[in-house]
């Protein structure tokens, strides 16, 4: 067994909130999700507690899709914002990027995740990576990790593995390592859709980060208004949204009769989103998009003041 670090005083947190979060959509249409309500706090005001009852109080939040709706954080909870101007375009390397000068014994959590109990500390013993394990196959970065718990070897998808899922803690000497290589990658145009974690999936053998275990009833990401609805079933009812209201007043149907919501463009270049009514497909498209799409030649037309719905079969 090696000898492991003694514990470090937490120094800071750095909260991921600049995403699209496309396929939250049309909720994201409107909000950044990690502004989305689940039982009744805000994914992010949530974190922020949290990190706060720990006695971690700097706490500096990445904005960048609809970042002004982050600003009242700052005088909420005191927390710091910046902005990451490549947020539409490159992936959350990015997002760290624009903060390297603040990584030290830093904890670095994504502002959509929900966290069942507070799961930080004033101190920690090394750099860790929250992972939960898979039952079945997985599309999640998958870890492998030695008998001291530290990660050997990182890869996409896997089955019966433990994957990494929620927060991470970078200690110094990880962040010493991190940075450089963080600052070469994030100027090289070739890892412009690449995430933080692929440095860390190319570098195991130098960075040095542990496996921290958790249930699976702990750490919850919602990748979709479905997902979120199993576990805050008010979101049956009431989803906050004005889209999802104007098109339940079209139809003339319940909330928890539409389903299957999804982006229409892949590249989330418009304002355009899918979603199912019983059997039958739609398309909903927002009037501030002026772009013009195949399936408005239908007569099938549901008009409203903010959208217009369209029959896709």
């Amino acid at each position: 067994m090696s000898e492991r670090p003694r514990f470090c005083k937490v120094d800071n947190a750095i909260i991921l909130a600049a995403g699209i979060g496309s396929r939250f959509t049309p909720i994201s249409l409107s909000k950044p999700k990690g502004l989305v309500e689940v039982d009744g706090v805000p994914l992010v005001e949530r974190q922020i507690r949290h990190l706060l009852e720990a006695d971690v109080t700097d706490i500096t939040v990445v904005t960048g899709y609809l970042a002004e709706q982050f600003d009242y954080l700052k005088r909420k909870f005191g927390v710091k914002t910046i902005f990451n101007p490549d947020y539409a375009v490159k992936n959350n390397l990015a997002s760290l990027y624009c903060v390297k000068d603040l990584l030290r014994n830093t904890y670095i959590l994504s502002s959509d995740n929900y966290m069942s109990r507070n799961i930080y500390s004033a101190y920690e013993p090394h750099a860790w990576y929250s992972c939960v394990f898979a039952d079945g196959d997985t599309k999640e970065w998958c870890v492998d990790a030695d008998d001291d718990g530290r990660i050997t070897d990182v890869s996409v998808g896997g089955n019966g593995k433990w994957y990494m899922y929620g927060s991470v803690f970078f200690d110094a000497a990880f962040s010493a390592k991190f940075v450089p290589l963080l600052e070469r990658y994030a100027n090289m145009s070739s890892w412009d859709g690449k995430y933080w974690e692929d440095i860390l999936a190319a570098h195991t053998d130098d960075l040095e980060m542990y496996i921290r275990k958790f249930d699976g009833n702990v750490v919850y990401e919602f990748e979709n208004l479905e997902e979120l609805r199993v576990f805050d079933r008010s979101y049956l009812s009431d989803s906050r949204d004005p889209y999802i209201a104007e098109i339940k007043r079209l139809m003339s149907v319940g909330e928890a009769d539409i389903t299957n919501y999804a982006p229409y463009d892949s590249r989330n270049e418009s304002k355009v989103f899918r979603f199912s009514i019983g059997q039958r497909s739609y398309a909903a498209k927002l009037h501030s998009d002026t772009k013009k799409y195949g399936f408005e030649v239908t007569p099938n037309l549901y008009k409203g003041a903010v959208l217009s719905v369209f029959a896709l079969n």
